[in-house]
């Protein structure tokens, strides 16, 4: 199955190919680290059935989507994913809990007057 999705420059297209054997999901994209064999945000968007990501969501296009990640409820690749997605989510609070102690550091290391 093919996807086309929208990097986040907004302007160029990479193309994520999903599909399963003998019951192992494979993933593969066209951008640069999908190009050398990485795991890139746009398998993982694809794999988790992000269908915003893709460059033109129709009704068609995100029902495949959908019946995909369906499909691959019950393997390892969904476990992982939702691993991923759950240390993902716990790093975006972290984050902002450190800019946050930065912010006051600075604010409290500005000489007076």
């Amino acid at each position: 199955m093919d996807f086309d999705v929208l990097s986040s420059d907004g302007f160029t297209v990479y193309s994520i190919t999903v599909g399963t054997n003998e019951g192992k999901v494979w993933a593969s994209c066209t951008c640069r680290a999908g190009a050398l064999g990485k795991l890139c945000k746009h398998q993982i968007g694809i794999l988790s059935g992000q269908t915003n990501l893709l460059v033109s969501p129709n009704n068609e296009l995100k029902g495949e989507l959908r019946k995909f990640v369906t499909q691959i409820t019950d393997t390892d690749c969904a476990d992982f994913l939702a691993e991923i997605l759950a240390a993902d989510a716990e790093l975006k609070v972290q984050k902002r809990r450190l800019d946050r102690a930065k912010r006051n550091l600075e604010e409290t290391l500005k000489p007076p007057g």
